[in-house]
């Protein structure tokens, strides 16, 4: 399957004269350069090729400017690009996200509105929407009309704005979301989805350690490891290929390796149990005798940062559906999720049953909780409450007296809910329900 393949130039350069634009204390390029650098790796993970015209912060492209524009676009034009997208950072005092397309290349339009629209959504910030590049100041931006595919300009936030504006501090401290909303737009302009596994490995790229298929079915038939789908989503996680190769065949490592857990047990073995609550451990006994024999590096920082992974799962469907609700209707959501892992009617494990799907009788792909395909779920930071409303649950908590579904109570009457299930519990906006 031929991948589609990104080009993503990180605007200005690292050589000390072109830095782009500036404010409260922040530099255009290194912004640019964090979120480009983002992107290109969500896109990867995704299945999309990408190419960066700023692989490092360093890549100098050229001190004259011109010299400097047209290398961005012959770099995208040799490399046979699929789409170009430039990322770059506004100026002026203003608010909010725009998007320039080439006054000359009408089709593009498409694109830039997609990318525009569902980045600004996802972030929360203002939508000033796409624009051509005759409107700049600088009459035309070579960066799009010498492309010879889509391409289009993104400039994120303004970098100058008053500190009581949003976009200060998004660029300050919210880059990496920022990326994932970029992302989420070339994503759903494509038609690909965000949550799907990639068609193909992705090659390996610094900072990238994918993790080996065989290997994660290996711990699977030895039956210490569930929902390898969760695992191979985590392939951006050092060490963890790593752990996958050598726990599968710990009679061949060498004992006098240090696991560094120095002590941590009660950490180690917190961790292990929110992992098997989760679905994603079996047998913890399996791992405490690898982490007491010193013999796989850094496995309680690994296990520790899966749990993190797997309650991550639980709180963004949480938010996602219960955003808005009471504290005790947050935690009954929480627990219907964790009541259909551990009934045999469902998928074992909270992330098999978050991602449950099945095709329907047109072909269509559809899952048990809508904030999956509406992007919800993509897009959920859980609150401080939600996290506490998880934990509450994850300690054994049953408001919903042992509930399976839930819908929302306003046009519940009459519903496949109401006819076909035996209602149990009313909590906050949810009525929860039961076979």
């Amino acid at each position: 399957m031929t991948k589609t393949k990104i080009f993503i130039d990180a605007g200005h350069n690292h050589s000390g004269w072109n830095t782009g634009a500036a404010g409260n204390g922040m530099r255009e390029q290194d912004i640019t350069f964090d979120v480009s650098a983002g992107l290109s790796r969500i896109l990867s993970a995704a299945g999309c090729g990408t190419k960066l015209s700023r692989p490092t912060m360093e890549t100098n492209l050229g001190r004259d400017n011109a010299s400097s524009i047209n290398t961005r676009w012959q770099m995208a034009n040799d490399w046979n690009a699929d789409y170009f997208i430039s990322i770059h950072v506004n100026a002026g005092g203003g608010t909010g996200a725009e998007t320039f397309i080439a006054a000359t290349k009408q089709n593009d339009r498409a694109f830039a509105q997609t990318v525009n629209d569902t980045y600004a959504e996802s972030i929360g910030i203002r939508n000033r929407g796409v624009k051509l590049d005759s409107s700049t100041g600088h009459g035309s931006l070579g960066v799009l009309r010498s492309t010879g595919m889509p391409a289009i300009l993104l400039e994120l936030a303004f970098i100058d704005s008053p500190t009581s504006n949003p976009d200060v501090n998004l660029l300050r401290s919210s880059r990496d979301d920022m990326a994932q909303a970029v992302a989420e737009g070339v994503l759903r302009f494509l038609g690909i989805n965000a949550n799907a596994p990639p068609a193909s490995p992705t090659p390996a790229q610094p900072g990238n350690f994918p993790i080996a298929a065989e290997n994660i079915q290996r711990m699977v038939s030895l039956g210490v490891i569930n929902s390898p789908d969760f695992w191979q989503s985590a392939d951006g996680i050092q060490w963890l290929n790593e752990l996958m190769a050598n726990a599968a065949q710990p009679g061949i490592l060498d004992p006098r390796v240090s696991n560094g857990i120095s002590g941590r047990e009660d950490a180690f073995d917190a961790a292990l149990e929110v992992m098997r609550d989760a679905g994603i451990v079996n047998t913890p006994d399996y791992w405490r005798g690898i982490a007491s024999g010193g013999n796989v590096p850094h496995i309680d920082n690994l296990i520790a940062n899966m749990s993190n992974r797997a309650r991550i799962v639980l709180e963004k469907i949480t938010h996602a559906e219960a955003q808005g609700e009471p504290f005790e209707g947050q935690v009954a959501v929480a627990e219907v999720i964790l009541n259909r892992h551990r009934s045999s009617r469902f998928p074992d494990g909270i992330y098999n049953v978050v991602f449950q799907n099945a095709t329907n009788s047109q072909g269509v792909l559809t899952y048990q909780f809508t904030p999956i395909p509406n992007g919800a779920y993509a897009r959920a930071k859980p609150s401080d409450s939600v996290k506490q409303a998880v934990t509450q649950a994850l300690d054994g908590s049953n408001f919903t007296e042992g509930a399976l579904f839930f819908r929302g109570i306003k046009g519940a009457e009459g519903s496949w809910h109401e006819t076909a299930l035996r209602p149990l519990v009313d909590i906050g906006g949810h009525r929860f329900f039961t076979n």
